[in-house]
C-alpha cells in the first residue's frame, strides 16, 4: 500500500545513542517583530530580532542556506505575552489554549527540541527522486510548504533530491523509519526518513551575527 502523503514537519523520535526522546525541551521566544508564521514541527534558527524575555529568540529556518539550525518547535506556551511580560506569567498576560502555532507579528514563548543529538522523523517530498540506500549518511536540505492554521502543524519535508556531500547542508540523513506503515522502495513516495541536524547552532563556534 502506498504511503499517505501527509507532511507534518520534523518529529523528535530518539537520541543518537538509540534511547527514545525523553521530552526534554528548552523555552525560546518568538518576538512580535517576527514576520513569518511558525508551526509545530518547523525547524528554527536563532532570530536576529531581539527578545523581550529572559530567553533567546527564534525564527523559521531558511531553506537552502548555511545558517545554523537550533532545533525543532514542538509546543507553544498558552500564555500570550503582552507588554513585554516575562516567563513568570504575571501581569496582564492572557491564556489562549486554542493557539497551536505562532502567527506572524505575534509574540509568544515556544518549546524547542534543541539537543544536537536528537534524531527526527520527517516525510520526503518527492516520489520522482526518492531517498534511497545510497543517500543514507549524506547531508541534505528541506522544503517548507508553510503549515496548517487549523492544526498548527508544519508542512516542512526533507528535500529528497538534495542529498550530497556538501558539508554545510542543514540535515544529515540517518536512515529510513522502519515500521509496517512506511513503504520504502525505489519508486515509493512520501516515505518517512530519519535525520539529524547537521549544521546545529550548538555544535558551531561563535554567536549569532559574529
Amino acid at each position: 500500500m502506498a504511503n499517505v502523503d501527509r507532511a507534518t514537519g520534523f518529529r523528535p523520535v530518539k537520541y543518537l545513542n538509540g534511547t527514545p526522546w525523553n521530552g526534554q525541551v528548552r523555552t525560546y521566544e518568538v518576538p512580535a517583530a517576527n514576520s513569518t508564521s511558525i508551526f509545530l514541527g518547523d525547524l528554527v534558527s536563532l532570530s536576529t530580532d531581539a527578545p523581550t524575555g529572559e530567553v533567546q529568540a527564534v525564527m523559521v529556518a531558511a531553506v537552502a542556506t548555511n545558517t545554523p539550525i537550533v532545533g525543532v518547535i514542538v509546543g507553544v506556551d498558552p500564555v500570550e505575552m503582552r507588554n513585554g511580560n516575562s516567563l513568570d506569567g504575571g501581569g496582564d498576560n492572557d491564556l489562549n489554549l486554542s493557539q497551536m502555532h505562532v502567527p506572524s507579528g505575534v509574540q509568544r514563548f515556544v518549546f524547542v527540541v534543541d539537543d544536537p543529538n536528537v534524531i527526527f522523523e520527517a516525510q520526503e517530498d518527492s516520489a520522482a527522486d526518492p531517498v534511497d540506500a545510497a543517500d543514507i549518511g549524506l547531508n541534505c536540505t528541506f522544503v517548507n510548504g508553510g503549515g496548517s492554521t487549523s492544526t498548527g502543524t508544519s508542512s516542512m519535508e526533507v528535500d529528497s533530491s538534495s542529498p550530497a556531500v556538501t558539508a554545510d547542508l542543514p540535515l544529515k540523513l540517518m536512515g529510513i523509519a522502519r515500521r509496517p506503515d512506511n513503504e520504502y522502495d525505489a519508486t515509493s513516495g512520501s516515505a518517512k526518513v530519519l535525520v539529524k541536524i547537521n549544521n546545529h547552532q550548538y555544535t558551531n563556534t561563535g554567536v549569532l551575527g559574529a
